[in-house]
């Protein structure tokens, strides 16, 4: 980001925005990081903090320090303080040598004027109900993003699944939890909970690299596939599912009206029991040493906040809606507000980098 013509803010928010094409006006509030570019990532106040909460990074797997790197790759690369979770005892400051950290460090307010808008806020993942397929219920039922966490090498496990053994002997895949969700099939944990009527797209291929990458870890591992329907979609995915298969992943096909459950097993652990199609609908128990839930796409929280902001429509899905599918696939109705990426809708990494790239020459004109 060494180019003059791009001013990045991190940790920063757009609080209000007025104005028109080419003469919008926004309010941005960069909040403070209460540490500056001083810091060498000695790793000293991080050492001292005596405050340990959740890490969000890592999916609430691991903990982390009130004074933290959010990531490896974090941009910038230094440090920034928690300050909801921080007591301010002045520890890390004691021990900070070159003098970077400021606890009393205030929030800025940022006037800017911009010709256009691009709206790329991304999405969350579906976050399972407790006893949902088992999850919260049982420590080793995960969702994707989890397992991704402790599959990489600097996740909380340094990339081990942590099964209680040297390798895990039964790996159980999930598909479409938080997609495709059908009134009167479905059955929602809470009332008044919004069903996810779409597909996500991009579940089926996260599961099978996932499930691959398991079987290269762990050759002597069974991992089972449970699937509504495999939807592989765009250029070369379908070779997931065909790898898959010649790996040894054994897929089991459920119908939408009788979804797997996953309880606990007299014996110890858990099982995961399906009612396979392909097999004639067999009822099959699978004693599992880790589930995997394939959760898919929702929109962020925030979307509302800045649908209001903005004053642009959202779908009954709560996507941001484009002004025309065919004609404007990249515009609001609002002129010079744009939209790019999982904000508009489900999509994968292709997509997302082809829309983002269409939305900023759409913007340039």
């Amino acid at each position: 980001f060494s180019n003059p013509k791009i001013k990045l803010l991190t940790n920063s928010e757009v609080t209000a925005v007025d104005g028109f094409i080419g003469n919008f006006k926004a309010k941005i509030t960069e909040k403070p990081r209460y540490v500056n570019e001083k810091c060498n990532l000695c790793t000293e106040c991080e050492q001292v903090c005596p405050v340990e909460v959740s890490n969000e990074f890592d999916f609430g797997l691991s903990k982390r320090k009130a004074i933290y790197i959010p990531f490896p790759e974090a941009v910038p690369p230094r440090y920034v303080v928690d300050d909801k979770n921080c007591t301010k005892c002045g520890k890390c400051i004691e021990v900070c040598k070159p003098g970077a950290i400021n606890l009393e460090e205030q929030s800025k307010e940022i006037d800017v004027e911009v010709g256009t808008i691009i709206v790329a806020i991304g999405h969350d993942t579906y976050e399972p109900r407790k006893g949902e397929f088992g999850y919260g219920l049982y420590e080793n039922v995960v969702t994707t993003p989890q397992l991704e966490r402790l599959l990489n090498k600097s996740g909380p496990t340094e990339g081990q699944l942590p099964s209680g053994k040297s390798s895990p002997k039964t790996v159980v895949f999930i598909s479409c939890v938080g997609s495709r969700q059908e009134p009167g099939v479905y059955q929602p944990i809470e009332q008044n909970q919004q069903l996810n009527r779409y597909c996500s797209r991009l579940c089926c291929m996260a599961g099978l690299n996932n499930a691959l990458e398991i079987k290269e870890r762990y050759p002597n591992t069974k991992v089972y596939y449970l699937y509504r329907d495999m939807r592989t979609f765009g250029k070369g995915h379908e070779d997931y599912y065909k790898k898959a298969s010649e790996s040894g992943v054994i897929f089991m096909k459920y119908k939408p009206e009788a979804l797997p459950t996953v309880s606990s097993d007299p014996r110890g652990g858990i099982v995961v029991t399906v009612q396979d199609v392909l097999t004639s609908n067999e009822t099959i128990a699978i004693p599992a040493d880790f589930v995997v839930l394939n959760v898919g796409i929702i929109p962020r929280a925030d979307a509302s906040q800045v649908q209001t902001m903005l004053k642009i429509p959202r779908g009954v899905e709560g996507f941001f809606s484009e002004a025309h599918a065919k004609l404007r696939p990249l515009d609001t109705p609002s002129d010079g507000i744009f939209i790019a990426g999982t904000a508009q809708g489900p999509k994968d990494i292709t997509d997302s980098t082809a829309m983002g790239s269409a939305a900023a020459a759409r913007a340039s004109i």
